[in-house]
């Protein structure tokens, strides 16, 4: 048998094990290293198939993020966060996990304004975050609920706003708290 049989015939067994699920989780981590893994091995065809046929998908910081257009992470191995513009593009908005922590907030809005960032993500006008312990739960890629399991943990929409100033028009990130349950 090949490499390429034999790579052929554990895809299709990953394609069966996860189609045949009713729900599959997706944790954190290195969100790079996730992309590329989820590539790699086929994954990422597979998920949105899952994706597609209505299986849940939930996911958490780097899992929250790999079905995006992107966001920021601290995957790059470097102290500061970074933007993120590689993440499998199912839903067509940005993501940003750990939104109460540290530069994440500015750096998303950074991204959207289209700071010269080095990625391409900031051309997106819609951006959901969430805090630690938040989870936006989405149908159809309509948000359809936030909950949370720590009292005061929020999930946000952003949006690109134009205002027109005396020369150019100038993009800014607006940001909503959206209206999250507290679980029991």
């Amino acid at each position: 048998m090949t490499d390429a049989e034999r790579a052929a015939l554990v895809r299709a067994k990953n394609r069966e094990q996860v189609l045949s699920q009713d729900l599959i989780v997706v944790g954190g981590g290195n969100t790079d290293m996730l992309l590329y893994m989820l590539r790699r091995h086929g994954l990422d065809a597979i998920l949105h198939e899952a994706y597609e046929k209505g299986i849940v998908l939930f996911g958490l910081s780097a899992g929250g993020i790999y079905p995006t257009r992107g966001g920021s992470t601290d995957s790059f191995h470097s102290v500061a966060l970074q933007p993120l513009d590689s993440g499998l593009g199912w839903l067509h908005f940005l993501f940003s996990p750990h939104h109460q922590a540290g530069m994440r907030r500015p750096l998303l809005k950074r991204i959207m304004e289209g700071s010269n960032l080095g990625c391409n993500v900031y051309t997106f006008s819609h951006a959901y975050a969430a805090d630690d312990g938040v989870s936006l739960v989405f149908e159809n890629e309509q948000l359809v609920d936030v909950v949370s399991d720590r009292p005061g943990a929020l999930g946000y929409e952003l949006k690109l706003e134009l205002t027109n100033g005396s020369l150019v028009a100038r993009k800014t990130a607006v940001e909503t708290k959206l209206p999250t349950r507290l679980l029991p």
